[in-house]
Parts: C-alpha cells; structure tokens; sequence
C-alpha cells in the first residue's frame, strides 16, 4: 500500500476508466423534465421582499450621503 506524501495526489491512474471522457449519465433537458417546478414558500418570498428592500434603501442611502458631500 503506498503511502501518500502529497496534498493532492493524482488518482487518474486508480481509476479503472481514466482514459475515457466522464460525461453526465442523463442530458440535463432530460433533467429539467423529470424535475418539477415548485413554488416558493410565503416565508422565502417575503425574505427575498426584506432583502431587496434593505438593499434599496443601503443604495439610496448611500447616494444622499455622496450627494451631500
């Protein structure tokens, strides 16, 4: 068993397919159709509503305090 010395040891030759390309076992259109739309939950819209509001009122802040200047 070798010991490993290294912080990032290269595993390419472990591995059994290392010459073949990794590619994604389904198309990721085949993905989104297997996947369903859920909506957002009441408490995750109004977080985003509190985000963006505070976010506006830093900027708008932020422009009166460079305005006064």
């Amino acid at each position: 068993m070798p010991i490993r010395d290294e912080l990032f040891d290269d595993d390419l030759e472990a591995s059994p397919h290392a010459s073949e390309p990794q590619t994604p076992h389904k198309p990721f259109s085949q993905y989104l159709r297997e996947t369903p739309p859920t909506p957002l939950t009441q408490g995750t819209k109004l977080a985003l509503w509190v985000t963006g509001g505070l976010t506006i009122l830093l900027f708008l802040a932020s422009l009166l305090k460079m305005a006064n200047k």
